[in-house]
């Protein structure tokens, strides 16, 4: 997905935009979290007129990755012309930062959703997303090992991530009585990014992986990096 960056260098019309997805999408980990060689890399998107267009670079993309080996998200400067392709950027004053999370009583319960791409439906013309909802399932106060296979920060949703779903924005509506404020409606924030998710291993054994590598038995619990690592990473000085 794609974000939109104010920056004080800019005009206030115009901001960065960059592409969002996950470190083991972009580095095409294999089932031993190492990165293959990229021979290229094809983006297709939806246009204006209802119709969808390829482009294929050749080798990878020049990817901006964390600090921490344990965040699973790589972002690239990308800005498609939105007069011909059909696609929204998401403003950075959405990201449910640490700060409004405190503010606005984030909280277990809450109701989320991600858009993905399911791939089983590709689209002939053009591609539709697909929409999955559920909760928050865990904000656990202690790291967790990560899809990276590090211990990091994350949380955990009951919400169903399957192959196509890497690098999906998760979005938390904070509507309603939050922080002592009433908002009438929804108010949907980026809550994060799916990373993972914990499949049904042998004997009921819950073992964390991939969308990418999700086996039957999902247990419908995903793993979701933190808007907050997202902020952090479009600080380091690569991306600005």
């Amino acid at each position: 997905f794609f974000i939109q960056v104010a920056d004080s260098r800019l005009p206030a019309d115009v901001s960065f935009t960059y592409l969002v997805t996950n470190r083991h999408m972009a580095m095409c980990w294999d089932d031993d979290r190492s990165p293959m060689q990229v021979q290229s890399v094809t983006l297709r998107m939806n246009m204006k007129d209802g119709s969808s267009l390829e482009g294929t670079v050749t080798g990878n993309l020049p990817w901006i990755l964390p600090k921490k080996d344990s965040v699973d998200l790589a972002i690239v400067p990308l800005a498609p012309d939105p007069t011909k392709c059909d696609y929204r950027s998401l403003s950075e004053s959405l990201f449910v930062t640490d700060e409004v999370a405190k503010k606005e009583s984030l909280s277990e319960g809450l109701k989320i959703i991600f858009s993905g791409f399911f791939y089983q439906v590709p689209g002939l013309k053009h591609m539709e997303p697909i929409i999955r909802e559920g909760v928050i399932a865990m904000m656990p106060d202690e790291d967790l090992v990560t899809t990276t296979g590090k211990m990091g920060r994350v949380y955990l949703g009951e919400v169903h991530a399957f192959h196509g779903n890497s690098g999906s924005p998760v979005f938390v509506d904070l509507g309603g009585m939050r922080g002592g404020a009433f908002t009438l409606g929804v108010n949907y924030r980026l809550l994060g990014v799916v990373s993972g998710g914990y499949g049904e291993g042998e004997q009921n054994a819950l073992v964390l992986e991939t969308p990418l590598a999700s086996k039957p038995g999902n247990s419908g619990i995903a793993v979701i990096v933190p808007a907050s690592e997202l902020r952090v990473l479009l600080d380091e000085p690569m991306a600005v």
